[in-house]
């Protein structure tokens, strides 16, 4: 009897252990089994893009990428368009939830164009509402809701209930951000309801989650608690990563609005490590926002502070106006890529016909002078080959030279690394071209791009002349440095006369264009002098950047400035007083509110004429 008892309690616990494990971890396991044996063919691409997407319902954002990779290869070889477009799909969905909304419309745009060729309704609304997400999350919301209801249209056409709700719960989130709250709880609540009338877990805890969020604005704490708690318990049950990091935040939200501080924080934290996890940033920076505020509500400032600058810099990161513009880089990408595949294919022709003429030569000389020569010409070919490596060498120490600073370009080549530097005085220049969106609707992408080129590579020449870095251009921003890496005191003179120089050669390039009935780019300068980190991101392509509030301050000078005119901030006018530098004249504008700043002083400034 003992014996039966101890089997009985082993099964027990046997059935247990297999239960408790998350659902959606089943599902994957059950997914890979179903790949390994699959044949190559539409079935195991199906499968890749289901195992895809169930990763990244967990927050493994690398399996995630894998799977879809691997099934987008396999349905490129066997050409079946609807796995290219789910698979584009998946990626873009990854690129979505890590907050890299152009590579996002990237790949949505791709797979929506393969769906619109093959007529596949249910992926074209899909892929709608997927578009419409993105630009939600930028803040568009005439274009969020845009194509939120092209993808309710087409849903209700063909009945799709699921697609509905979904639609439903995404327009609700729009008003939602725009304060509308009834039209908001009015579309959540059709959202819930059809979800509920077909079983969709994910749909009801998103739902309710979301009816939360409007009861939490209006002020309705004790029920808003309650409608979050319902989300939560569903996303745990069925291992929903990121919607138990999305409830953890707003269950620490409305904690904070009751005063159970402790409890606040307890879930905040919680909320922020699973979203550090699941590489989530919109939720990373939710939570530090969230936490700021319970710091200061215990009185606890510099903790409050702390917790706010990591909320400032994931803001940054994901919520700038280079961001918005690079959904109109990816069309200008394609023109400057065109342009370097003809430059690529046009040095190989020329490379070809060399070769070719080379050879003939050598098998002339070999012809008419014999062996003689034919020594002759091994020791000429040597020759010429050391030369070729010289030039090679030279001409890829070059290249890198133009990447990177000297300074940093030898280090790495000794070292194999660089290491990051602070500076402790740097000034750093921002440009921008005013109403560029506009200007750039009225131009094809190859004359914008020809027109760029054309203007950065004029203030290359014009900050050559003076120590200066080029850090990088940013659609129609160009960014530059004086200070670094070799520390200078007279940087804030160097960048302000660059800055001088760009202005007058834009105003002169302006009335030709004028003349010639061409469009006209306004430039906007800023420049502010500070402490920066310099050093190396990445490890395929170098490229050499800069960090710090000194450059989020320069940003703000160009934001805050006015067209044709050069604006610094109090920082850089005091170190060029300093100069005693009788040539410039300052016009101070009074302290000045700056975006996500706050107020600054800002002095225009010009050269005197003499």
């Amino acid at each position: 009897m003992r014996k039966l008892l101890l089997y009985f309690l082993f099964v027990l616990i046997l059935c247990f252990c297999y239960f408790a494990l998350p659902a959606q971890q089943r599902k994957i396991d059950s997914l890979k089994a179903l790949i390994s044996k699959d044949k190559a063919d539409t079935n195991k691409i199906n499968h890749l893009n289901r195992a895809s997407d169930e990763y990244k319902k967990v927050g493994n954002y690398d399996s995630s990428l894998h799977y879809s990779h691997a099934a987008m290869q396999l349905a490129q070889t066997l050409k079946f368009n609807n796995g290219i477009a789910n698979a584009y799909n998946c990626i873009g969905n990854v690129y979505n939830n890590q907050g890299n909304y152009p590579e996002a419309l990237k790949n949505y745009f791709a797979s929506l164009k393969i769906k619109e060729k093959i007529r596949d309704k249910h992926g074209i609304a899909a892929l709608y509402n997927n578009i419409g997400i993105v630009y939600d999350k930028q803040g568009n919301y005439p274009e969020a809701l845009k194509n939120y209801f092209a993808s309710l249209k087409i849903r209700e056409e063909i009945n799709d209930k699921h697609g509905i709700a979904g639609s439903y719960n995404n327009i609700g989130f729009v008003y939602y951000y725009q304060g509308n709250y009834i039209e908001a709880l009015k579309n959540y609540l059709s959202s819930l309801r059809i979800f509920e009338t077909i079983g969709d877990k994910h749909g009801i805890a998103t739902s309710y989650g979301n009816i939360g969020e409007v009861n939490f604005k209006q002020g309705n704490y004790p029920e808003a608690l309650k409608n979050q708690f319902i989300s939560l318990r569903i996303r745990e049950a069925l291992g929903d990563k990121e919607g138990i990091a999305i409830s953890y935040s707003n269950i620490g939200e409305i904690n904070i609005k009751l005063k159970k501080l402790n409890d606040a924080e307890s879930y905040l934290n919680k909320g922020l490590q699973l979203s550090i996890e699941i590489g989530s940033k919109d939720d990373i920076k939710s939570c530090y926002e969230w936490l700021a505020a319970a710091d200061s509500a215990r009185g606890n400032f510099r903790q409050a502070y702390q917790h706010y600058k990591l909320y400032s810099v994931y803001k940054d990161s994901i919520d700038n106006e280079e961001t918005k513009k690079k959904s109109l880089q990816a069309s200008m990408q394609y023109e400057f890529d065109k342009k370097e595949i003809a430059a690529r294919a046009e040095q190989d022709k020329k490379d070809t016909i060399q070769l070719a003429e080379s050879r003939k030569q050598k098998f002339i000389l070999f012809l008419t002078f014999g062996f003689l020569i034919l020594v002759l010409v091994f020791f000429a070919f040597v020759y010429r080959q050391r030369n070729r490596i010289a030039k090679e060498k030279k001409r890829s120490d070059e290249l890198l030279l133009n990447i990177l600073p000297s300074e940093t370009a030898e280090e790495l080549k000794l070292t194999g690394q660089a290491e990051p530097k602070q500076f402790d005085m740097v000034t750093v220049m921002f440009t921008d071209f005013k109403g560029f969106t506009q200007i750039a609707e009225k131009m094809s992408a190859k004359e914008l791009v020809g027109e760029l080129d054309f203007l950065f590579k004029k203030f290359d020449e014009i900050i050559s002349i003076y120590p200066i870095e080029k850090i990088k251009t940013i659609g129609d921003a160009y960014m530059c440095a004086g200070g670094l890496p070799v520390s200078n005191i007279s940087n804030a003179m160097d960048v302000t006369l660059a800055a001088l120089d760009i202005q007058k050669f834009m105003a002169e390039h302006n009335l030709q264009q004028k003349e010639n009935n061409k469009p006209i780019f306004q430039i906007r300068i800023g420049i502010h002098t500070g402490p920066i980190v310099a050093g190396i991101v990445g490890i395929k392509k170098f490229a050499y950047d800069i960090w710090g509030d000194t450059v989020n301050t320069a940003s703000r000078m160009e934001s805050s400035g006015e067209a044709g005119i050069v604006n610094i901030s109090e920082t850089t006018y005091k170190y060029l007083s300093e100069m005693n530098n009788q040539s410039l004249r300052f016009t101070f504008r009074g302290k000045i509110q700056a975006k996500n700043k706050e107020d600054i002083e800002m002095y225009f400034v010009e050269k005197t004429h003499t």
